[in-house]
């Protein structure tokens, strides 16, 4: 039995089962052999688990001196502010060992998350470290 005939043999056990799964896939190097979706292709709120690509991200960005702990995102992104940002000011000291950051947020009241990012970005999102 070939790699194809175990995916295709995969994906009927997801679908008899109804497994919660949302995708699978086979890949060689860089190209997709096969993949099938289950669900439809939309937005989902991932919750937490944006901090982990986000702190990764950025650690690699870092890393490669594209930031430093002294960088404005705001500055590496500038297509992203807004005109009419309307901010409030909070603090966050846990996100690194021994070490704060002000951040600009404000939350929607409608629940629209979509566009959380843009807001923070308007001002200076790092904008102080202390040690």
């Amino acid at each position: 039995m070939g790699a194809i005939d175990m995916f295709n043999d995969f994906v009927k056990l997801i679908e008899s089962e109804s497994l919660p799964v949302e995708a699978v896939a086979i890949a060689d190097g860089d190209a997709i052999i096969a993949e099938r979706h289950f669900v439809p292709d939309q937005d989902r709120n991932i919750y937490s688990h944006t901090k982990s690509y986000v702190s990764t991200a950025i650690g690699i960005a870092i890393e490669d001196g594209l930031l430093s702990l002294d960088s404005r995102l705001v500055d590496s992104f500038p297509e992203y502010v807004p005109s009419d940002a309307q901010l409030e000011l909070g603090q966050i000291t846990t996100v690194l060992p021994n070490q704060g950051f002000v951040v600009a947020i404000q939350c929607p009241e409608s629940g629209d998350f979509d566009n959380i990012v843009r807001p923070a970005l308007h001002e200076h999102l790092l904008l102080s470290l202390t040690t």
